[in-house]
């Protein structure tokens, strides 16, 4: 049986660098092999936050963010296969939502899976229905 997952909020970790400056410093090795596939197709740009979720040691999941004057903007969140559909994508969200309390969220989506986790949170997310800014890819 697997233990419940680990949740770190961290402004010094390796998913706050940029995919180039990771791939340059070699330390995308550390990372699995799909979670820097996927870290790999984002804007290329550091984030100033990160949310691990790790189980045995090992990382099953992240949420990468930007925090600029109150508005956090989305950077990327990915969850292992293995740990899909067990409320580990919402657990990061809303670790960082309570920790940062943040004034407005922007979030651009790429997947049926990724609004649907936004529409989960809603009632997570600042009260304002203008706060939140959701595009669809």
């Amino acid at each position: 049986m697997i233990s419940q997952p680990v949740i770190r909020l961290s402004q010094r970790s390796i998913l706050t660098y940029s995919p180039c400056a990771l791939k340059d410093a070699g330390l995308h090795k550390q990372l699995p092999e799909d979670a820097w596939n996927f870290l790999s197709c984002l804007v290329d740009e550091d984030a100033t936050h990160a949310v691990t979720a790790y189980a045995e040691g090992v990382l099953i999941g992240w949420f990468r963010f930007t925090i600029r004057r109150g508005t956090l903007h989305a950077q990327g969140t990915w969850v292992a296969k293995s740990h899909r559909r067990q409320g580990i994508g919402k657990a990061l969200w809303r670790h960082a939502l309570r920790r940062t309390k943040p004034r407005r969220v922007e979030v651009l989506t790429v997947s049926r899976g990724g609004t649907a986790l936004l529409s989960s949170l809603r009632r997570d997310l600042p009260d304002d229905r203008s706060a939140f800014c959701v595009e669809t890819m």
